[in-house]
């Protein structure tokens, strides 16, 4: 028994310089033995809320706070050196995971560092976007663009080999002496020295050069604020060959909209959410801070910011004579506001714009309303042709007859769907929806919607598996919408799954979430178009409706329907191998999720056919 105490101090005391020493580190931190976490950092106790983390083993942990476990447990166990891994929280968060490997008394032992990389992550994806952007805006421009630094040149689109003529396409041009080659001899020497040896301000160089092939070229010359020590240059070539007037036009025009911006009467002005300071201010705004004091200026500001007014043109009267506009646009972002200011010299001038505004907003009301009213006029006859069509397929006994009938009591079904998935989409971004939350279990629920399923299963001769982690799961939820976003997703993997496919429909109670799965093996999506899936009215690829119908509307309803419950709803898909839907429910520990709450969900075998409508059966 002494030994043992004394093991416990020797170990309280490890884990007391392991506090020490780790405190510096602003970084989750555990460390395993074997297969057991012995020590946890507060970071780590904090980020993932579990004060009892180093009593779990690896396996536990990772299952629990991350995506793709499996496979970042294989790579911990077959890495002997060191492990550097991104890898994605259930939260959407991005970690760079390190693994170290080392030796105490005798035994090895793993580190683990976790270093939060989401913003970095996020950050890179929109350079490389804008990167692309740029370059195709650059590439689809009618003139011909240079990068260069004195001789060398950095980057040329492929409009300037069809100005210079050059006939090569395989011609690597590195120099600017190599494009001189294709200008006539005339021009030669300048051309390169205005290139290679002129130094200039912040004002563009434009001057006219002509190539070998008789072409008239205007060259603009622009400094690029990218390298202080660098002379960098932007030269754009635009062929002025067939008008020589053209040149001057150009230039009185490009003087012309210099003016004309710099007296724009609207100031702008960009302000830090953090620090509230204002990191921008164009000319305009500077003068009318001589007007009017900056702290009213700033005063309207968080007027519009405390309201949630956000891109609207609110009229503000700042004395008898004088009004001015303001918009304050959120930029999430960025974390900033931009602020569009401009005075309104006359009172009247406010009230006409005032009046003009509202005549917009009662159009936007009324094209709403009439929307509405539309769809509700082709739903009435709708629900009353489907009424009459019961009637008749109860009086009929002949199959001829049955099988017309099945076929008008589909098409209605799925005119009734795009019908509500309209009213849906109105409903949600008018914010005027309704949430009818309620207690009820999520296993009963998901039977219930396989079982009403079975039939378009079989006949695409598919089957269907069932797993659930508990014997019931309780969720506080709008038991209708869950159905439509499950529904949804099910039909497409019911339309999109190869003969004698499998659907795998599962259900996994973790710490933080509840997990639904909808898994099937069918065409799958490509990567380059997993993001674009829940837009409206989007189907992947317009061959697949030589596979299944439909207007691409059920991803984007099941994802509004998601978002408005606060669920997460993820894809991992790859072509030819099959889609994979994930629905996060957080798992609320709140009281009232207790049996006798519990409310028996039943769904008609109705609604299931007509979330189902879309569907063609051979």
């Amino acid at each position: 028994m002494n030994k043992e105490e004394s093991i416990n101090k020797k170990e309280q005391y490890l884990y007391n310089i392991l506090d020490i020493s780790f405190s510096t580190m602003n970084k989750p931190i555990f460390l395993l033995d074997g297969e057991k976490i012995i020590y946890t950092n507060n970071k780590l106790d904090t980020i993932f809320c579990n004060k009892n983390l180093k009593l779990t083993d690896l396996e536990y942990f990772f299952k629990n706070y991350f995506f793709n476990s499996n496979y970042i447990i294989e790579k911990i166990k077959a890495n002997n050196n060191l492990l550097k891994l991104n890898i994605t929280s259930f939260r959407d968060n991005i970690y760079e995971l390190l693994v170290f490997n080392f030796k105490y008394k005798h035994k090895n032992r793993k580190m683990f560092i976790f270093n939060n990389v989401t913003d970095i992550h996020n950050k890179k994806l929109e350079i490389k976007h804008n990167k692309e952007n740029y370059k195709k805006l650059v590439e689809a421009l009618d003139d011909g663009i240079v990068i260069a630094d004195k001789n060398d040149i950095y980057y040329m689109n492929k409009k300037i080999k069809e100005l210079l003529n050059i006939k090569d396409k395989n011609k690597d041009v590195f120099k600017i002496e190599d494009l001189a080659n294709y200008i006539k001899s005339s021009y030669k020497n300048e051309f390169v020295k205005n290139i290679i040896t002129a130094h200039f301000n912040e004002e563009p160089k434009i001057w006219v050069t002509k190539t070998i092939q008789n072409k008239k070229l205007k060259v603009i010359e622009n400094k690029l604020a990218i390298d202080k020590v660098k002379n960098i240059k932007m030269i754009m070539f635009s062929d002025i060959t067939e008008n020589q007037n053209l040149l001057d036009d150009i230039v009185e025009s490009e003087k012309i909209y210099r003016v004309l911006l710099e007296s724009l009467p609207d100031g702008i002005v960009m302000i830090d959410k953090k620090s509230n300071k204002h990191i921008y201010k164009n000319k305009y705004i500077i003068e009318v801070f001589k007007k009017i004091k900056t702290e009213k200026f700033n005063n309207m500001v968080n007027d519009c910011i405390e309201s949630g007014d956000f891109d609207t043109v609110n009229i503000i009267n700042l004395n008898e004579k004088e009004s001015a506009s303001i918009v304050v646009s959120n930029i999430a972002e960025q974390n900033i506001y931009i602020v569009i200011f401009k005075m309104i010299r006359e009172n009247n001038k406010a009230n006409n714009q005032r009046s003009s505004l509202e005549r917009i907003q009662q159009n936007e009301a009324f094209k709403t309303q009439f929307y509405k009213d539309v769809v509700d006029k082709i739903q009435e006859p709708v629900n009353e042709m489907i009424r009459e069509n019961k009637f008749m397929d109860s009086q009929t006994n002949s199959s001829i007859i049955d099988s017309h009938i099945c076929l008008v009591r589909q098409n209605l079904y799925r005119l009734k769907k795009v019908l509500d998935n309209i009213n849906n989409i109105m409903d949600i971004e008018n914010y005027s929806y309704d949430l009818d939350y309620t207690v009820f279990d999520l296993v009963q629920l998901l039977k219930q919607i396989v079982n009403l399923s079975k039939y378009y299963i079989d006949r695409k001769n598919l089957s269907i598996n069932l797993e659930f982690s508990d014997d019931e799961i309780l969720v506080y939820l709008d038991s209708v919408k869950l159905q439509k976003i499950i529904l949804n997703i099910l039909s497409n993997a019911i339309k999109f799954s190869k003969k004698n496919g499998t659907i795998k429909v599962s259900v996994e109670k973790k710490l933080d979430f509840i997990v639904i799965n909808i898994k099937d093996n069918g065409i799958g999506i490509p990567k380059d178009k997993v993001d674009f899936i829940f837009g409206s009215f989007n189907q992947i690829d317009k061959s697949l409706t030589r596979l299944a119908e439909g207007m691409g509307m059920g991803l984007c309803i099941a994802k509004k329907l998601a978002d408005i419950q606060g669920l997460y709803l993820n894809v991992e898909s790859e072509e030819n191998k099959g889609s994979q839907f994930k629905i996060l429910i957080k798992n609320t520990k709140n009281s009232f999720l207790d049996f006798k709450y519990k409310k028996d969900i039943h769904i008609s075998k109705e609604f299931v056919d007509i979330q189902f409508s879309d569907i063609y059966l051979n």
